[in-house]
């Protein structure tokens, strides 16, 4: 039945990709070609040079392996220094609270606050200075200096919409 109704699309879709693969196939092999040159140095080695190399990456690997691992090795023992630290803090703190005292990291947090309260900086103010507006001025009343200073509501208020006269806009255009 899947023959019956796409036997011609099945038919035209292999002589298609037959016409592609034949007018494509000698660049992409090619191209695996000049790719397999550049990136396979060792076709043109000799075995004791191929050697030599395989023994310089593994001395390569030690390298690096011998780094990882120090460097794992000094992460270890930080981290059990900060955990001896933080056991020793612990212990510390039970042996003040049994003896009625604060607890060091309770300290550690007031003393935090008061640094944050003494050195929030303040901002004084100049006495010299004049003030940027008078004592009067309120921003939704304007100014007594005319008419032209007061708010006014927008546009969209009607027929007339905001207009002075009628038949002439604010702005003068008709």
């Amino acid at each position: 039945m899947f023959i019956q109704s796409y036997g011609w699309f099945m038919i035209f879709g292999f002589v298609f990709s037959m016409v592609v693969w034949s007018n494509f196939e000698t660049p992409i092999r090619r191209f695996f070609q000049k790719r397999k040159r550049q990136f396979d140095v060792t076709d043109n080695m000799t075995p004791e040079q191929i050697e030599a190399r395989m023994e310089a990456m593994d001395l390569a690997r030690r390298r690096m392996q011998e780094k990882y691992d120090r460097e794992a090795r000094q992460r270890a023992e930080i981290r059990q220094q900060m955990e001896e630290e933080k056991r020793q803090r612990l212990i510390d703190d039970h042996d003040a609270m049994k003896a009625g005292k604060t607890q060091s990291g309770t300290q550690k947090k007031i003393e935090k606050k008061l640094e944050q309260i003494n050195t929030t900086n303040v901002i004084k103010k100049n006495k010299d200075a004049k003030p940027l507006r008078p004592s009067t001025h309120s921003p939704l009343g304007g100014t007594s200096s005319g008419p032209s200073t007061r708010w006014r509501p927008g546009g969209g208020r009607g027929p007339s919409a905001g207009s002075v006269c009628e038949g002439k806009s604010r702005r003068g255009l008709v």
